[in-house]
């Protein structure tokens, strides 16, 4: 397989919530390879629905809802097994989502902001590999939308996260095995001064 279509693999088994099991010899993998493995476990135990299911034979959008103590947002899976770029088309109702409210996206595998949305989501999937996107509704603030570490981007690994908008702070806490290391990621709706420890960023 080539890289695209062994993430596209990997998302759907990650996305049936059931057991993983691998069956490639992990010593022979070369760490783009593994990488995709790492980013599949745990399993999470909650599966996604085909949203299509009444459109097509071949399904090819999944998504679903994950809510937890800190936030609620939207996993979805735009597959296209074609040979060329399809562009797909889904209503933010089909993903039960409010179509009156804006939705920022976030793009796992290419690791990129998609922009925010309105009444629908439009992507433009590559030939035999999937478009896997976090949508969080749009509050105005800065707000954590993804991480590198697992596919449901944040369900797994984030514990809690916050905005005080009295001193302008995001904070929260993530999760992760002993001497690993991950990305988080956070949307500002505007250029905000960045503090980070000691460093000052700005943006």
């Amino acid at each position: 397989l080539s890289l695209a279509q062994a993430q596209a693999a990997a998302t759907l088994i990650a996305l049936t919530g059931g057991n993983v099991i691998s069956g490639d010899r992990l010593t022979d993998l070369d760490a783009s390879r593994l990488a995709i493995l790492q980013k599949i476990y745990p399993s999470a135990g909650q599966a996604a629905r085909p949203v299509d299911l009444f459109d097509t034979d071949v399904h090819r959008i999944f998504a679903m809802t994950l809510q937890r103590p800190f936030g609620k947002w939207t996993i979805v899976g735009f597959f296209n097994p074609e040979g060329t770029v399809v562009e797909q088309v889904m209503p933010l109702e089909r993903l039960w989502l409010d179509p009156t409210k804006s939705y920022i996206a976030y793009d796992f595998w290419q690791e990129q902001l998609l922009g925010v949305f309105e009444r629908e989501v439009r992507v433009q999937t590559p030939p035999t590999s999937v478009t896997l996107l976090a949508l969080h509704e749009s509050r105005g603030v800065p707000q954590v939308i993804s991480t590198d570490r697992h596919v449901l981007q944040g369900a797994l690994e984030l514990a809690d996260v916050r905005w005080d908008a009295e001193t302008e702070t995001v904070s929260g806490f993530s999760l992760g095995p002993v001497g690993s290391a991950h990305h988080v990621i956070i949307y500002s709706p505007e250029p905000h001064p960045w503090v980070q420890g000691r460093h000052a960023l700005y943006h």
